[in-house]
């Protein structure tokens, strides 16, 4: 289906969804690795193309290491590993194992890049330094910063540059109009690259939570819109970090938010599904 279409095929087993846990896939598979690794033999066997795998790691080290063993058996050509369990999906609330990745490394022969705990090019060049892996992965880090990985605005310290997610979100905005995008999918990255403003503009994210755009130029130019209020405010403020509001409504909203992110990535993969047939119960 994708064979001639791409450099090489990469199977997610690391997803810790509810819905991977519904459809048995993803991280779920875990339970069943024997299926993992007939699946992986099958397709390394009748593609021409490499297949690659990305896994969480077992609590116990030896179960990890036996795993990515088998993986290597059955001919993957790669393997990226996410340093936490499947029941650890709460990023902020545990570090990954570092430790269990470099294990895995020094297990195999083939690639290995280490995920977890990246949110900077320091972070990459310690993991890298640590583990002794190949390469690194960033999801979340990534897209609230997607210029994570650029050299340069490391150098310039564009951390505390307080107008980089307005400046990110009108280049992406600009990228949705070339390569267009269901609404949801832009507001979720607009939640991502202003989420640290939003917690101090809490009025700004609440109209962006009642948005109601029907086509996507109206979405568009109120996401634009969105950009420029954030923008404004940053500037009267004067300061290059927001001032959240008290905590007891931030934890409130910050839940709501996860909540909604959660949804959002459910009814992703549920359309996913549907686009080649599977029903998920």
């Amino acid at each position: 289906m994708v064979e001639g279409e791409c450099d090489a095929v990469d199977l997610n087993l690391g997803c810790p969804q509810r819905i991977a846990r519904r459809g048995g896939y993803g991280a779920f598979l875990m339970d069943d690795l024997s299926s993992v690794e007939s699946i992986v033999s099958t397709l390394a066997q009748g593609l021409s193309i490499p297949v690659t795998c990305k896994i969480r790691v077992f609590p116990d080290l030896e179960r990890t290491l036996e795993y990515a063993r088998m993986l290597e058996r059955a001919q993957c050509a790669m393997l990226a590993v996410h340093g936490r369990t499947r029941d650890q999906k709460d990023n902020n609330a545990t570090r990954a194992d570092w430790d269990a990745i470099s294990a895995v490394k020094n297990a195999v022969t083939i690639p290995v890049l280490a995920n977890g705990n990246i949110r900077d090019l320091e972070d990459v060049r310690r993991c890298l330094e640590y583990t002794g892996a190949d390469g690194v992965l960033s999801a979340q880090s990534l897209l609230e910063n997607p210029a994570l990985f650029d050299e340069k605005c490391f150098q310039l310290d564009s951390t505390a540059d307080p107008l980089r997610g307005c400046r990110l979100l009108r280049e992406y905005l600009q990228l949705a109009v070339q390569h267009p995008v269901p609404n949801r999918m832009m507001k979720t990255h607009v939640y991502r690259l202003l989420g640290d403003w939003f917690s101090e503009f809490t009025d700004i994210r609440e109209q962006l939570n009642r948005d109601r755009s029907s086509s996507f130029q109206e979405c568009l130019n109120f996401l634009s819109s969105i950009a420029d209020a954030v923008e404004r405010r940053i500037a009267a403020s004067g300061r290059d970090h927001p001032i959240p509001v008290p905590i007891e409504r931030k934890s409130a909203i910050e839940r709501q938010e996860r909540i909604q992110a959660a949804r959002e990535e459910q009814r992703r993969e549920e359309e996913s599904l549907a686009e080649i047939g599977v029903k998920v119960q």
